[in-house]
């Protein structure tokens, strides 16, 4: 049985913090994505800036307790309610983000001159549904949330102060989605894809590194064989010379082997460059000399 120590298994590499991000809008029923890749501006729209206290994420949930006759605690507890949300507060007024927040129908928005445009807001807002895409960004590390059927549910004060910005702050309820729209996500609420994690700590390889600090002496005239290693990554691993030069009658394979007849007195000193075979390869790097007598 592969054991452990109580502290060991755990991975910085996975303490995220959400840097930056954006919210893109596209219609419902839309396709939604698999991977953390580019999105079609022609299909989503970007929200624009959004104020620097970021996003939250809530859920708004009830459950239902059994409790026996005999015990005065619970012995299970189910959820009959669970809705998510995110609020945030736009900092881009643009025409688009006026009528997702007052609730209007872009198509009843009148466009004026000099970019001057108007519409008439009725007594109660009548909100659309969008598919929204959340990322958010630390690094390598990316999530994207895409709430597949969404509403604006409640929208904060409108503030006109000189020192603050105008903004839109709005709260986003998620919806399962419907058959019509998702046939083969009738009912689900949301996708989750995380880019960029390690899924277990106890098992990923440390960081590349270059193990040879230093190479033994050659002779000149005489066979010489040396092997570079290195440790972390992800083996096999494929070495090069990156800097400088061997001396003269010797090569280095990219299996890591210096190796050759040295045909000239003097030192060399030169830079090696190891990269490992994972997906996204990792390199490291070590100057070296090599001293020919």
């Amino acid at each position: 049985m592969a054991e452990q120590a109580v502290l060991e298994g755990f991975n910085k590499k996975n303490a995220t913090v959400a840097k930056t991000g954006a919210v893109r809008l596209a219609g419902v029923g839309v396709a939604p994505s698999t991977t953390i890749g580019p999105y079609d501006k022609s299909v989503h729209r970007n929200v624009g800036y959004i104020s620097p206290d970021g996003i939250e994420l809530s859920f708004d949930e009830e459950s239902n307790e059994f409790i026996p006759w005999q015990e005065v605690v619970a012995i299970r507890k189910d959820l009959t309610k669970s809705v998510k949300s995110i609020k945030l507060v736009l900092w881009e007024i643009s025409r688009e983000n006026i009528a997702y927040f007052l609730g209007v129908d872009p198509a009843a928005i009148v466009a004026g001159q000099d970019g001057e445009f108007y519409f008439d807001e009725a007594g109660l807002p009548e909100f659309a549904h969008y598919q929204l895409n959340l990322d958010i960004i630390d690094g390598i590390r990316k999530v994207r949330l895409i709430g597949f059927d969404t509403q604006v549910s409640a929208r904060g004060a409108i503030k006109f102060v000189n020192s603050d910005l105008f903004s839109l702050e709005v709260t986003i309820s998620f919806f399962p989605a419907s058959a019509t729209d998702y046939p083969d996500l009738a009912g689900k609420t949301c996708r989750w894809i995380f880019g960029g994690f390690d899924t277990d700590a106890s098992t990923q390889p440390g960081a590349l590194e270059v193990l040879t600090t230093n190479l033994a002496d050659a002779t000149t005239g005489t066979a010489y064989s040396r092997s570079l290693t290195a440790s972390g990554g992800t083996a096999p691993y494929s070495w090069a010379v990156t800097t400088g030069t061997l001396p003269d009658g010797l090569t280095l394979s990219s299996a890591g082997e210096i190796a050759g007849t040295p045909t000239t007195a003097g030192a060399e000193t030169f830079t090696v460059t190891v990269t490992d075979s994972a997906t996204t390869p990792a390199t490291a790097t070590k100057e070296l000399t090599l001293t020919v007598s």
